[in-house]
């Protein structure tokens, strides 16, 4: 069986047969399924119920630790000591040319030495434990930096010689 629709029908109303025709086959094949037949059924439980409480379990404990002694250690005072007679560098600050090292002496008196660095010198850099390095990556900065400037320098001098040789040689 085909379904014959009119050609000279506009678009609207073709959709509109078709969308009606499909509703009509659901609801038909809706109606023609069997339904299940849903069976509530009490099924007997297997589990017993007796109303006795569970047995304890003991833990019998057949090895016994040996005790052994634990040592308690008091704080280190040897180094402490020591720190009180020497005079401590509480900072060490670095700013520009100039080094400024603050210091403790034992007598509990702070202390605050300032030190000019020459010009020339990179900068420095100073760890938690007091050790001073020079800082070589600001170092080799200048130096592609200096490099870098030799460079131009030299090229703009071949340019202007070229520039000279060629208005020299007439053209």
């Amino acid at each position: 069986m085909a379904i014959i629709i009119n050609p000279h029908l506009d678009p609207k109303t073709k959709i509109i047969i078709i969308a009606v025709l499909l509703l009509f086959v659901a609801w038909f094949l809706g109606r023609c399924t069997k339904q299940a037949k849903i069976i509530t059924e009490k099924l007997p439980s297997d589990t017993v119920y007796i109303p006795k409480p569970y047995p304890k379990v003991e833990i019998k404990i057949k090895e016994r630790l040996k005790p052994y002694p634990v040592y308690i250690y008091l704080p280190d005072t040897a180094r402490r000591k020591k720190l009180e007679k020497q005079t401590i560098i509480n900072s060490i600050q670095a700013k520009g040319n100039d080094l400024i090292i603050q210091t403790i002496n034992p007598k509990g008196i702070i202390f605050e030495n300032d030190y000019k660095l020459p010009d020339a010198m990179p900068p420095l850099k100073i760890d938690a434990n007091g050790n001073i390095a020079i800082d070589k990556t600001q170092d080799r900065k200048e130096k592609r930096k200096l490099a870098w400037k030799k460079i131009k320098k030299t090229t703009t001098m071949v340019g202007v010689i070229l520039i000279a040789f060629i208005i020299g040689r007439g053209g």
